[in-house]
């Protein structure tokens, strides 16, 4: 069942043409009920300033109930056709169905891409039990800094200040961020946790860095990667892309550039040049989105290798769809069997090489080089 949405497939900050929405087609099996909702995500726009992001279950107190009194804006309604792409841009009904969109449309890519590898559909790592909804909460437009994945969650906030960073605005319209926080509930489904986490863990804490640091990295990259895949399902990034970088995809481009503030700044970048001997220091003092550059920054290398393999053969449209599709079945397939316990990045190259030998990609000469130059070997 088809639904339409409006939604923008890149951020509006990184210029023409992705300043104005795109009508965005998802076709269904189910009909979408108003907020949007289904019976696996749904949003809600809540009235406060932040989830509490705390450990344990951040969205609910199961003694208590929501902290901030379940106070939110009204569920969205579609159109008299069904339809949400009538709702005006930049409001927050709007934010809402393109948030919805969004996620719904990067959550069909990777149910694909697990089908792909004989893997089961993306489930949700909490649990439902009295008090707490088993689907997806998407809030699509948080008072707080930054954007969040969290036990039940996804949160989407206003604008990213401290460190290098310095931007004001929602992130709402920001589709690397979304399709990133997808991507950490996505693989917490898939691979779980260490098991020496529990919920009272603190994700960024001394403790949890010095016993997990490269599951955290690899989480931030594995995030990064959801976002630069998905984005390449939309025609318009591709048309850019090629128009722009030709087949030097190695070179930053609107892909690799992950979460553009701007048209000169990014979150994250896929091509950066980061070695694991700029982190050899106390795990604890490790900033782990930084770590997570060099994972990306291999990963997405051997990405380029499948391109330019593809590339003697086919036009650049079409390896670009290659390579696009080969990163996501070896993702899925390394996500489908990675142990969370004691993972390192080199667990994490072994992974990719047996699962893309199970699709007979013939990548792992790329993956070990592209790796090893990343000082992973």
């Amino acid at each position: 069942m088809a639904t339409r949405f409006l939604t923008y497939v890149q951020s509006p900050l990184a210029g023409p043409p992705f300043d104005q929405p795109e009508r965005l087609e998802l076709d269904l099996s189910f009909r979408v009920r108003p907020g949007p909702s289904d019976d696996q995500v749904y949003v809600l726009d809540a009235i406060k300033r932040r989830y509490p992001n705390t450990p344990g279950a951040h969205v609910y107190d199961r003694a208590g109930g929501r902290p901030w009194g379940g106070a939110k804006h009204p569920p969205v309604e579609p159109g008299p056709d069904g339809h949400f792409d009538h709702l005006v841009p930049g409001t927050r009904p709007f934010a809402a169905a393109s948030v919805y969109a969004t996620v719904r449309f990067v959550l069909g890519l990777w149910d694909a891409y697990f089908a792909d590898v004989g893997g089961e559909p993306v489930e949700w790592h909490h649990r439902p039990q009295p008090g707490v909804d088993g689907r997806l909460e998407l809030n699509p437009w948080s008072l707080q800094d930054g954007a969040r994945a969290g036990y039940g969650f996804v949160e989407i906030g206003t604008g990213i200040r401290g460190g290098q960073f310095n931007h004001s605005g929602p992130l709402w319209s920001n589709f690397d961020v979304i399709a990133h926080e997808l991507g950490h509930s996505i693989v917490f489904g898939k691979m779980k946790f260490p098991a020496n986490m529990t919920l009272n863990t603190e994700w960024y804490s001394v403790k949890n860095k010095t016993n997990n640091r490269d599951f955290l990295a690899f989480h931030e990259s594995c995030g990064d990667l959801v976002a630069i895949v998905s984005s390449l399902h939309h025609r318009k990034v591709v048309n850019y892309l090629l128009a722009n970088a030709g087949d030097n995809l190695a070179a930053a481009n609107i892909v690799s550039n992950v979460g553009e503030l701007g048209k000169r700044s990014s979150i994250r970048y896929a091509s950066n040049g980061r070695k694991m001997s700029e982190f050899g220091g106390n795990p604890a003092d490790t900033d782990v989105h930084a770590l997570s550059e060099v994972l990306t920054g291999a990963v997405y290398a051997a990405a380029v290798d499948a391109y330019r393999d593809a590339r003697r053969k086919k036009s650049a449209a079409v390896a670009v769809g290659h390579a696009r599709d080969w990163l996501g079945r070896v993702l899925a397939g390394t996500w489908s069997q990675l142990s969370p316990d004691g993972l390192t990045f080199l667990k994490v190259r072994d992974a990719m090489i047996e699962a893309d030998a199970a699709l007979k990609g013939n990548m792992e000469k790329a993956l070990v080089a592209q790796f090893r130059s990343r000082g992973i070997s």
